[in-house]
């Protein structure tokens, strides 16, 4: 009876701590690196065209605008962002 109470717990707290554990572990590989590449790097590998860049708390976010096919809106964007 003690024993089979026994397995049963020990059983019921490897999910948690299997868990626990896998959490940890892609913290520890993933936490300390940024996953974006540097400025530098990102607007070297650009095509040539007109781009809007968004600072967030997150990192940085490149758009790419098409005057040629949106002209009045990219005119606005630019306008409103100005």
């Amino acid at each position: 009876m003690i024993r089979t109470a026994m397995i049963r717990l020990v059983g019921s707290m490897v999910a948690p701590v299997t868990v626990l554990l896998a959490t940890f572990a892609l913290t520890l590989t993933f936490g300390g690196y940024p996953m974006t590449a540097s400025a530098a790097d990102k607007t070297a590998s650009l095509p040539p065209g007109e781009y809007a860049e968004f600072e967030t708390s997150m990192g940085t976010i490149v758009c790419q605008l098409f005057p040629a096919s949106a002209p009045e809106t990219v005119a606005n964007f630019v306008g409103l962002a100005e």
